[in-house]
């Protein structure tokens, strides 16, 4: 846990790097300890995955990442959510999202859009294999419930991010 995994070529403006030490801190006091986002109305309820993919957007925005938008539903080509500066993925599958399912996204976020924060949201949560290899890219990953809308990071680069967008809001 000690390894500081957002500050990456993943952050080409630097936003994240000038605050990542601080970051890192409180992320590390905060370890164990996950804090649901509230990204929308309470009792809002996703029926779909068209509209995960949008509150995902929406999350992303609320962060900062004022561009971020739902790609076309049809010809995403592996990309749910993109903005100038993010790239995300989003799950709404009962079972959890496994290594197979990271790997194929990181296979789509081909060399124009490697600049960007990676994230990927599930539904269901992540295995210990898809986990260890989003901390190694870096790669913020995402759970949320459906009812209330609630996300929560669910590894390191997640919270890390998430401590670094509210503070430059």
């Amino acid at each position: 846990m000690g390894t500081v995994l957002v500050t990456c070529a993943y952050d080409p403006d630097g936003v994240l790097k000038e605050y990542a030490a601080e970051a890192a801190e409180q992320s590390r006091r905060i370890a164990g300890r996950t804090q649901p986002f509230s990204a929308s109305a309470p009792g809002t309820f996703r029926s779909t995955a068209r509209q995960a993919e949008l509150d995902a957007a929406k999350f992303l925005r609320v962060l900062g990442l004022r561009d971020a938008y739902a790609t076309s539903a049809t010809s995403d080509a592996g990309i749910d959510v993109l903005g100038t500066r993010v790239a995300a993925q989003v799950k709404w599958q009962k079972s959890q999202v496994g290594r197979p399912a990271i790997q194929s996204f990181l296979g789509a976020c081909h060399p124009d859009i490697s600049n960007r924060i990676l994230c990927f949201f599930a539904y269901s949560g992540f295995t210990a294999p898809a986990t260890n290899l989003a901390d190694s890219v870096p790669m913020a990953l995402f759970r949320f419930d459906g009812s209330p809308t609630q996300w929560s990071p669910a590894n390191l680069v997640a919270r890390e991010f998430v401590e670094v967008a509210l503070k430059n809001r």
